[in-house]
């Protein structure tokens, strides 16, 4: 019978007889099949840590027939969905957690294990985090200590206090407000996990003060205090006074002590001396107050008098090292020292030890002196000797502790230090000296090595693993050594002395042996100590036989087979489980039978091999490398038959409770299985009295109870009966129950509130529900604040069977309050309350203010509303508007402040606006400003000027420069105020009644020999600034200068002028006081003198005679002195003019200059010429006069000398040569051309020695030709430095020499003349800008070249606006290459140009390229100031801070915040780091997710828009040869930097030297970039390129590889072509003496052999030939007429042979400069037009069965044109010819197009050309051949957004299904109903790529899939 357990026994018989029988060991429990356990419940936990929690649970409800053998507890981590075993199985029902990830998110769960393996899982725990708890400090003070602490001087006293907190909190004490500290030997602090003890011992007077305990962990902060009073002698009388001195006494005042030893001051000791006593006598020593009067004093003498408590004896007196000449005394200090501490300088410290040394600094320790001198060590001096010098000096002071970190020392010098001691009687000796120690960085071994472990062993290997040392010594890691020792010996073995990584297996060991091992660092310094392994580890294999597997489950058993699973076991041994061994048993058997065996390690079976009737049982074992392991727990004993009958009926069915609603019952398994494991019950219900049974479950129920609750109708009654199932089928029903009625029994009133604290919208509904259980129903009151409620219009209550509500309408600020609620029956009562608070929307804003008001922004402040709504305000809103506009724009929105910045304003511009506050419900009403906001600049007066100077005092002048003040005031100034005082003046008086414009001006009117201060004020439209400093005090005097003359020009060589012409002799002159002038003539002064009547002078009287002739009159002329005159109208230049000269005036003219200080003199001699007289001679005939012939002008002058005259004297005038010709422009670029030209066809009779060029825009109708050229020889010249797109002129000149022959009958002789031409100076060189402020400049520059022939006078500097178009002169003349600039605008962008002048005039002007902005140099900003830390959360720290007090020069753009965080461990390095990621624009800002607990460091930034040069370079380049290279960099920095660019080779990157510009390299610099062009790039070019810039806060450098490529392109052989340079003729005239120079350029594949013939023969000796691969060029120097002739270049290969003849003319002439030739044609400087480069990746995108769409990139250079189009050609694969697809670039202007009409599946290829003025570029290919064809994409269907769920309709409506249908070729859509076709009212629309269907109307057989 199931249920009882029975015995059985078991007798073999024969023919005999029976046997003895065998029985079974233990008796048999007769129940159903046992199963696996139901699953645990009610999990739960507690005490979580960042590394473990505890969790319970309880037993599961049924154990599935077997008893419970354990519990596995699993974890699932966040993020992923494995669940891992915590552990084995446990036995009790909990489990403490461990190994847990800190910061991890972990659910649990947990299953139950019998016999038959392991049930599901419980309910799993919600995720939890795996976190140390944190609970705030608390502080619990012993009880002794909260009344205060006193003890006497010299006690020992403790402070103890206990501290509990999670996480541990960190202990600080403190005493008045400083951190304790242990460094004093008598106070120790012991702190452990929850307690804290200060230990004081001998304890001083000092010692009294409050002691605080500070408790600090992330969840917060405690506190607590203790007074302490230490008892001691009072301290000594303070302000001693005697007054009311008489004869006979005096009175006596004191103050009490400052300190009165921590009790009253009991009485006061008052003693007197004489002056001429020694003496001191004892006045009183009972004086209770602090006064005293001496009497009995002796008149007219002195006294002294102190006021004390006289000192005690020493005590202990004793003698020790007693000898015959000395002794040592010992003794303690008296008791009572009489209020003076008895005290000496204490003794030397001991010697100071460096502790470390690094570059700049030195850490000192040493130890304290061996006595103090009877009082306290206060400080110590550390004093430093530099080796080889003798002085020590002293270097830090007042240090409290013995050892101190000393900076400020100087690298690589050697020091030795010693130290004071210093106590309150004066500082001790010094100690003895340190060694001598030189400053430079010192480095160590490093640490051990940490956490040696072995992680895996062998028989022969070890596999080992350890961390890097903490400390690397300063010098980083190099290698490991790592050593092993077999225990049996001492000493140790080297396995490897070079490794690297933290990880290595040492190998070979012997098997069976024990070993350590031990590791060691290894830096450049040396090698640290090592790191030992503690145990020994045998060398053997580690892994065993596998544990038994469990949970061994019969999944089913039939006559044929038996299945089962099982769960591998929990040990696999170290090596995989490779199979399983399947054991049977028969049931009386006792040997465990082979059943079979895996193939794999599958955890499952099947037995075939059983007998059908026979009982056996089962077991499994594991197998791996090392063998079979233990077996599993058996099976239950299992009789192979197949299932036969469904199971009996349950038993023993009971009704445990019922209710209303449900009714619970339960029963017990059927006596009978029936064969087969019982696999659920059916639960049937019936109303009494009917038999209508009812199966009220809907799955078959597990368990041996159930809670029926469908069906069940209150207060009526009740029967139940159960069913039992299994495989077979379902039992008979059990047995009915008892009769049970559905109701609930009577209770008393019992609430349940869901909450107690209700929050309500205002105007919205408040609904009160209370639930509540009583029987019978109760009745309900309700109470607001102890008034009952009544119902009205608003409330409303009601009561139903188990809940009760209160409904108040449209809620009021009112209605908030407690509620109460009360229910009482029969039986009792029950009352509830409910807090109710009524929330809305906040109130007003009060107080809107602007401030801070400027041209563009406003500050907006405003106070919070006082009704916030009942919950807090989250943000504002502010908005502002136009006064000229309605409409508000917001400003501020999500911010929780009460202020705002409001900025981007209109300058005077009127704003209104207006603010709102708003909470979690909404916003409030708005308060908006009455009177508008005016946007104006707030003016301020400005401050002082600066660097106020005196220049050029005189008697009565004095000039004043200074600067601008440093800020205006907000408006721009004005003018200045200058103000002087005389020494000894009472007060400053103003210069001037007007402002002075400048910052500079000259004071007139001073007094001669009077001292004077000068001072200036700046004003603005705020009004006058203060003054600024005053000069130093300037004499009002003359300058002492000695008089200076010279003369202008090339007077001083003298002066040659025709007889009629003014003599003009122009003279300069300074000095102090200015010099008086006198002219001389031979010596003789002369003066203007008025002229004089002319005499009438007597007619001549003619001859008589035949050849009597009139005699000539002779010419009047006035006389030198009458013909004179001075100009003297400007100073310091002083003019001798002499008009219509004559023969006699010529002489010697001297000037005199001379004043106080000297006098100098200067000459010239002047010669003046005869008149010029032309002569013609006329043959005549008689026929008449033939042509005359010319000779002159001949100048009447006296002969030098009598020469020896020539026979023939011949003089020839030489001529001009003529214009050159056929002047042609080539290689026309942007910035360049290049000119060539012919020889001009008369050289005038001499040989042209050079050609000068002239350029002129042409662009302008009148614009004057420029000299770009003068001494050029050779006829061509590279012109640069032309403007992009500037039109240009140019014309040459040729120049000749000029020679004199003369011939007599001893021969000729030929003078050649050398010309010394003077002119004006070229253009200064080199103009450079420097120290630029917003008023002033520094202009620097270099002396021109060339200086005409004459010294450069001075120099004159110009300066303009870029926005302006007029120069205006800055000075009147500059005699040095240096210039200030003054009256600078700040703000303002300026050019400068700059001239020399010499005597003949000003020169060309140099002119600055780069605009230069006036401003004060920018540097970066102070640093901000009052940083404060506002608040701080545990994971949020706000800091505020005011902006720095000088922003450099610029306005501060943004701030940056930086935190320092440390470990305290030391394991980490401090660094800094920057906490903002966005800039920050205000002066606060919140650095939020700290580490809670965590210790930082935080400072600010402050940023303009100075900083260090920052660089953007490509660090490769590549480009071919020939092309135009250009790298750009990228350039940051303020001020602008300088910019260099250096050149290496490509393999000495090293070798860096600075690239030279050129025509061919050159550099561009704009405002954000520098451009490094190289024209026409060579393989020379290859190399690395660095550009350096740096400015005043810094230098960058970035390098950049450029590779050149030379292409080779190999093509056919191609026949030589013969080109002449441009230069070359094909006819050359070429003068004797000159160059014949040919040039021609030569092509031709293979290269071309090249020779040269001149007349069909071979050419000259002096002839060099120079070929390259490209070119070849003749050359003969000094040619003579010999040398002309026909010279014929031959270029010949295998494509054929190419000649090209020039004819040479050589001519013999010497003369001068010809007239300039016409001037060329106008052209356009600007690059020349190439082929465009090939497109860039084509490539098919689409393609359909007749067209392919192509695309393309636009090709990478475009040959300095613009692309017009492109070209596309196909070609069909087979075909030889190219189609066009387009027939002009311009049809195809984008980088796509579609080539139509294509034959279907046939093969093309494609190539793309680029098109511009030049012409086409090289074709891009498509890469692979296209085929022509549709594509084919498979269908792709997207349902529309409402279809992707169920879509619902109501009946009669419109149903619209949409789907998106994509697929090539279009893909064929049907609809479905159901797997059915649509009903016929539904229409189906295609909308292009879209299929909808649409059904109308709907009705319920629309439903469906």
């Amino acid at each position: 019978m199931e249920g009882k357990e029975y015995l059985f026994s078991v007798t073999a018989c024969n023919k005999c007889g029976p046997g003895e029988p065998a029985y079974i060991d233990e008796p048999v429990n007769v129940s159903s099949p046992a199963t696996v356990p139901d699953p645990p419940e009610n999990l739960k936990w507690r005490d979580k840590s960042a590394k473990g929690i505890y969790l319970s649970w309880e037993p599961p409800k049924y154990d599935g027939g077997s008893g419970i053998k354990g519990y596995n507890v699993d974890r699932c981590q966040r993020g992923t969905d494995k669940w891992e075993s915590c552990g084995h199985a446990v036995p009790e029902l909990k489990l403490q957690v461990s190994g847990l990830t800190e910061g991890q998110w972990y659910a649990y769960r947990v299953r139950a294990t019998n016999r038959l393996g392991a049930s599901r899982p419980c309910r799993a725990t919600d995720e939890i985090l795996a976190v140390d708890p944190k609970e705030p400090p608390e502080i619990q003070l012993d009880v002794k200590l909260l009344a205060g602490l006193t003890a006497k001087a010299g006690a020992k006293i403790e402070l103890p206090a206990d501290v509990m907190g999670k996480p541990e909190p960190k202990i600080t004490w403190t005493k008045a407000d400083l951190v304790l500290k242990t460094d004093d030997d008598r106070i120790s602090i012991t702190t452990k996990p929850g307690h804290s003890t200060v230990t004081i011992a001998n304890t001083k007077r000092d010692d009294t003060a409050t002691y605080i305990i500070e408790a600090v962990n992330s969840s917060g902060r405690a506190t607590a205090t203790v007074d302490v009073n230490i008892l001691d002698k009072p301290g000594p009388p303070a302000a001693f006074d005697i007054s009311e001195i008489t004869k006979e006494s005096c009175f006596l005042a004191w103050n009490p002590p400052r300190d009165d030893g921590g009790s009253p001051v009991t009485n006061y000791i008052v003693e007197r001396k004489a002056s001429d006593s020694e003496a001191w006598q004892k006045l009183s020593s009972t004086v209770k107050q602090t006064t005293f009067k001496a009497c009995k004093l002796v008149a007219m003498k002195e006294y002294t008098f102190r006021v004390f408590d006289s000192p005690g004896a020493p005590t202990k007196l004793e003698p020790s090292d007693i000898a015959k000449d000395s002794l040592t005394l010992t003794w303690y200090e008296p008791d009572e020292d009489g209020g003076s501490p008895i005290t000496d300088p204490p003794w030397a410290p001991g010697k100071p030890y460096i502790g470390d040394i690094a570059k700049t600094s030195a850490f000192l320790q040493w130890t304290k002196p061996e006595h103090d001198g009877g009082a306290k060590i206060e400080s110590y001096v550390i004093e430093l000797l530099k080796s080889g010098t003798e002085n020590w000096v002293h270097v830090a002071e007042d240090i409290p502790m013995t050892e101190h970190l000393l900076k400020g020392l100087m690298e690589t010098q050697e020091y030795s230090f010693r130290v004071r001691a210093v106590n309150i009687a004066g500082e001790s000796e010094p100690s003895d000296p340190s060694d001598p120690v030189v400053c430079k960085e010192r480095l160590y071994p490093p640490s051990t090595p940490l956490w040696l472990e072995v992680i895996n062993i062998t028989k022969i290997s070890a596999e080992l693993k350890w961390a890097p040392p903490e400390q690397d010594g300063g010098s980083p890691i190099t290698s490991y050594i790592v050593e092993k020792r077999d225990v049996k010996r001492k000493s140790w073995q080297a396995v490897d002395t070079t490794v690297r990584e933290t990880q290595y297996t040492v190998t070979p060991l012997n098997e069976g042996s024990l070993y350590v091992f031990r590791v060691a660092a290894e830096n450049a310094v040396g090698q640290s100590d090592y790191c030992e392994l503690e145990d020994s580890i045998l060398a053997k294999d580690t892994f065993t036989t596998p544990g038994p597997p469990y949970a061994l489950t019969v999944l089913e058993v039939t006559k044929r087979h038996v299945d089962m699973k099982w769960e591998p076991p929990k040990n696999d041994g170290g090596r995989p489980i490779t199979k399983y061994v399947i054991e049977k048993k028969e049931k009386l058997g006792t040997r465990w039978l082979k059943a079979g065996k895996t193939s794999v390690s599958e955890c499952k079976y099947t037995v075939s091999d059983v007998v059908e009737g026979t009982e056996v049982q089962f077991q499994v074992r594991a197998e791996n490398e090392a063998g079979v392991g233990n077996p599993s727990e058996p099976t239950e004993v299992l009789t192979i038959e197949d299932p036969t009958s469904p199971p009996s009926p349950p038993l023993e069915l009971h009704i445990t409770e019922a209710s209303r609603e449900h009714i619970n019952i339960t029963w017990k398994p059927p006596a009978k299985a029936g064969g087969s494991p019982v696999t659920g019950y059916h639960i049937e219900l019936s109303e009494a009295g009917t038999e209508k049974w009812m199966r009220i479950n809907s799955r078959p129920v597990k368990e041996l109870k159930y809670k029926a609750e469908e069906g069940i109708v209150p207060e009526k009654q009740y029967v139940m009966r159960v069913r039992a199932i299994n495989a077979i089928g379902v039992s008979d029903p059990s047995e009915i129950s008892e009769k049970v009625s559905a109701k609930d029994p009577d209770c008393i009133p019992t609430i349940a509130l869901t909450t107690q604290d209700i929050v309500v919208v205002e105007g919205g509904k408040m609904n009160l529900p209370v639930p509540y259980r009583a029987i019978p129903t109760p009745k309900v009151t309700w109470q607001k604040d102890g008034i009952e409620l009544k119902a009205d219009d608003r409330i409303t209550m009601s009561c139903e069977l188990t809940i009760s509500h209160l409904d108040i309408f449209s809620c009021k600020h009112g209605d908030a309050g407690v509620y109460t609620v009360t229910l009482e029956n029969t039986l009792g009562s029950a009352t509830g309350t409910i807090n109710v608070k009524v929330i809305g929307l906040p109130g007003q804003c009060k107080d809107i203010v602007a401030s801070e008001v400027t041209k563009d922004s406003c500050k907006i402040s405003w106070q919070p509303p006082d009704n916030d709504g009942g919950t807090p305000i989250v943000h504002y809103v502010l908005e502002r508007r136009e006064a000229v506009k309605k409409t508000f724009m917001p400003v501020m929105s999500g911010e929780n402040k009460v202020s705002c910045v409001v900025k981007d304003l209109l300058i005077n511009g009127e704003y209104y606006f207006r603010v709102k506050a708003v909470n979690k419900i909404g916003g409030g009403e708005y308060l908006e400003n009455r009177n508008p906001v005016i946007t104006e600049e707030q003016k301020q007066r400005p401050d002082p000027p600066i660097d106020v100077e005196v220049h050029n005092p005189t008697s009565q002048s004095v000039t004043l420069t200074w600067k601008p003040p440093a800020y205006d005031g907000g408006c721009s100034i004005t003018g200045y105020i200058l103000e002087k005082i005389e020494k000894d003046g009472d007060s400053f008086e103003r210069c001037c009644e007007s402002l002075v414009p400048g910052m500079s001006y000259t004071l007139m009117d001073l007094t001669d020999g009077n001292e004077y201060q000068f001072r200036v004020r700046a004003e603005n439209a705020a009004g006058a600034s203060e003054p600024s400093l005053s000069t130093a005090m300037v004499i009002a005097m003359d300058p002492v200068d000695p008089p200076k003359v010279s003369l202008k020009g090339s007077l001083q060589y003298g002066l040659s002028l025709k007889t009629g012409g003014e003599i003009q002799i122009d003279a300069w002159i300074s000095g102090s006081p200015y010099p008086t002038v006198t002219w001389f003539r031979n010596d003789e002064p002369v003066r203007p003198e008025t002229i004089k009547k002319r005499q009438d002078k007597p007619s001549a009287r003619k001859k008589k005679g035949k050849d009597a002739t009139a005699e000539p009159e002779v010419p009047y002329h006035p006389s030198l002195t009458e013909r004179l005159s001075f100009d003297t109208c400007k100073k310091g230049e002083y003019s001798i003019m002499i008009r219509d000269s004559i023969r006699s005036d010529h002489g010697n003219f001297m000037i005199k200059v001379e004043n106080l200080h000297g006098v100098a003199t200067a000459s010239c001699k002047v010669n003046v010429l005869g008149e010029e007289y032309m002569f013609r001679v006329v043959a005549k005939n008689r026929y008449g006069c033939g042509p005359p012939v010319d000779l002159g002008p001949i100048p009447a002058v006296d002969p030098k000398g009598a020469p020896t005259a020539p026979e023939k004297f011949h003089y020839t005038e030489r001529d001009h040569p003529s214009p050159p010709q056929s002047i042609v422009a080539s290689d026309i670029k942007s910035e360049s051309c290049y000119l060539t030209w012919d020889a001009p066809e008369d050289n005038g009779g001499s040989e042209i020695t050079n050609y000068i060029i002239e350029s002129r825009d042409a662009s302008k109708k009148k614009s004057d030709w420029e000299k770009i050229a003068t001494c050029i020889i050779e006829r061509r010249y590279g012109v640069s430095k032309l403007e992009t797109n500037g039109v240009y002129q140019f014309r040459i000149s040729a120049e000749n020499k000029f020679t004199i022959t003369a011939k007599n009958i001893a021969g000729q002789k030929v003078v050649k003349v050398r010309v010394n031409v003077l002119d004006i100076p070229g253009p200064p060189k080199e103009l450079k800008v420097s120290d630029i402020t917003r008023g002033t400049c520094r202009l620097t520059w270099k002396p021109p070249d060339n200086d005409g022939g004459e010294r450069i006078q001075s120099y004159f500097i110009e300066k303009k606006t870029v926005a302006g178009k007029a120069w205006t002169k800055v000075n009147p003349a500059c005699g040095s290459q240096s210039f200030v600039v003054p009256d600078l605008i700040g703000g303002e962008d300026y050019l400068f140009r700059v001239r020399a002048e010499n005597c003949f005039g000003m020169g060309p002007l140099i002119e600055t390229i780069q605009r230069t902005k006036a401003r004060d140099p920018i540097m970066p900003p102070d640093t901000p100031t009052r940083v404060k830390i506002r608040s701080v959360t545990k994971n949020m720290v706000t800091l505020t801070w005011k902006p720095p007090r000088h922003d450099g020069g610029a306005p501060v753009t943004h701030y940056n915040v930086e935190q320092l965080c440390w470990d305290p461990s030391g394991m980490q390095k401090e660094s800094w780091r920057q906490c903002n990621r966005r800039d920050i624009e205000e002066t606060i800002f919140n650095i939020e997710d700290l580490n809670e607990g965590g210790e930082y460091e935080f400072r600010v930034k402050a940023v303009n828009e100075a900083g260090a040069p920052q660089i953007e370079l490509n660090e490769f380049m590549e480009d071919e040869q020939g092309a135009d290279i250009q790298i750009v960099a990228k350039i940051k920095g303020c001020p602008f930097p300088t910019l260099t660019w250096q050149k290496a080779p490509p393999h000495k990157s090293d070798a860096k030297a600075d690239v030279q510009y050129d025509e061919h390299i050159n550099k561009l610099v704009s405002d954000d970039s520098c451009t490094l062009v190289i024209q026409q790039g060579k393989r020379e070019d290859t190399g690395v390129y660095t550009l350096t810039a740096s400015n005043s806060l810094g230098k960058a450098s970035k390098e950049m590889r450029l590779n050149v490529l030379v292409i080779e392109v190999k093509d056919r052989t191609i026949a030589p072509e013969v080109d002449l340079d441009a230069a070359v003729k094909e006819r050359i005239v070429v003068h004797a003496g000159g160059v014949i120079r040919i040039l021609a350029y030569v092509s031709g594949k293979p290269a071309p052999k090249i020779t040269w013939s001149r007349d069909e023969g071979p050419v000259p000796q002096e002839a060099v030939v120079e070929t390259t691969a490209i070119s070849s060029a003749l050359v003969i120097k000094k040619c003579t007429r010999k040398h002309q002739g026909i010279y014929t270049l031959t270029a010949k290969n295998e494509g054929g042979e190419r000649k090209k003849p020039i004819i040479v003319d050589v001519l013999e002439n010497e003369m001068g400069v010809g007239d300039p030739s016409p001037p060329s044609k106008p052209i356009l400087a600007k690059d020349p037009i190439v082929l465009p480069g090939p497109p860039v990746l084509p490539q098919a995108v689409d393609k359909a069965k007749d067209s392919v769409s192509l695309s393309w990139h636009p090709p990478r250079h475009d040959g300095k044109g613009r692309i017009f189009g492109y070209i596309v050609e196909y070609l069909k694969v087979g075909d030889e010819e190219w189609t066009k697809a387009n027939e002009t670039p311009e049809s195809c202007p984008e980088t796509k197009l579609k080539v139509m009409n294509l034959a279907d599946g046939a093969m093309y290829k494609f190539r793309v050309m680029a098109v511009n003025a030049a012409g086409s570029s090289e074709p891009a290919y498509v890469k692979e051949p296209v085929k022509v064809e549709d594509r084919l994409e498979p269908p792709e269907l997207l349902l529309d957004a409402n279809m992707a769920r169920d879509h619902l309709s109501m009946v009669g409506t419109l149903i619209t299904l949409s789907a998106v249908i994509k697929g090539m070729p279009f893909p064929t859509v049907t609809w479905k109903k159901n797997g059915a076709d649509v009903p016929p009212n539904a229409a189906i629309e295609n909308l292009c790529h879209n299929k909808r269907k649409t059904c109308t109307p709907s009705d319920l057989e629309e439903n469906g899939n």
